[in-house]
């Protein structure tokens, strides 16, 4: 599911903006502000999608998620938000930031739809793309062959940088994920995986 704005759409009052476009300040330019990932609850996207608060209503985001070098809390209006600063995109470890997304998001789900996204335009999606093909990857036992594939057709500008890729290609993140999903699916059970 994409959502895109058209340029009017956005400044008239009570116009939901869906299937049409948003233009840039220079002219045109399509701007996908978030993609749904498969038939989950998950969306991936922009920044900007957060500012659109009749936007995040009529999909029940409930929380967003902040991915960037210096990710600051959005003013969106939902249950929750988590910053998760990734100070050098290109060396730093993905793992320790991985757990605490993947809590995150199962937490959210448990309300309604969760957005990830970038920190601003001008970052690149490695990190939020990251988080998402992990986390589909130890979640839903999507292989590697197949997850940066499927967030890619539905986000076609989801891209992973090159020390993401060989992170979330890892055996150690793999068997890590899978223990912390086992855990987590005990913790549920047992009434003690939520706040």
């Amino acid at each position: 599911y994409r959502v895109r704005c058209r340029p009017n759409a956005l400044s008239e009052p009570g116009t939901l903006p869906r299937a049409g476009w948003k233009a840039a300040n220079d002219g045109p330019a399509i701007v996908e502000l978030m993609d749904q990932i498969s038939s989950h609850q998950v969306f991936l996207g922009t920044r900007a999608a957060t500012d659109d608060a009749a936007l995040l209503e009529q999909h029940n985001i409930v929380a967003t998620m902040s991915v960037g070098t210096a990710p600051q809390p959005v003013k969106a209006d939902v249950m929750s938000k988590l910053c998760v600063r990734i100070g050098d995109m290109l060396t730093e470890p993905l793992l320790p930031h991985l757990l605490k997304a993947f809590k995150f998001i199962e937490d959210a789900l448990q309300d309604g739809a969760v957005l990830i996204h970038a920190e601003d335009e001008d970052d690149t999606e490695a990190g939020s793309t990251a988080v998402v093909v992990a986390w589909l990857m130890a979640k839903h036992s999507v292989p590697w062959s197949e997850a940066p594939a499927a967030v890619q057709a539905e986000r076609p500008s989801a891209q992973l940088n090159a020390n993401f890729e060989k992170q979330v290609r890892s055996e150690r993140i793999e068997r890590a994920s899978l223990a912390f999903f086992a855990v987590l699916s005990f913790l549920i059970l047992a009434g003690l995986g939520h706040d």
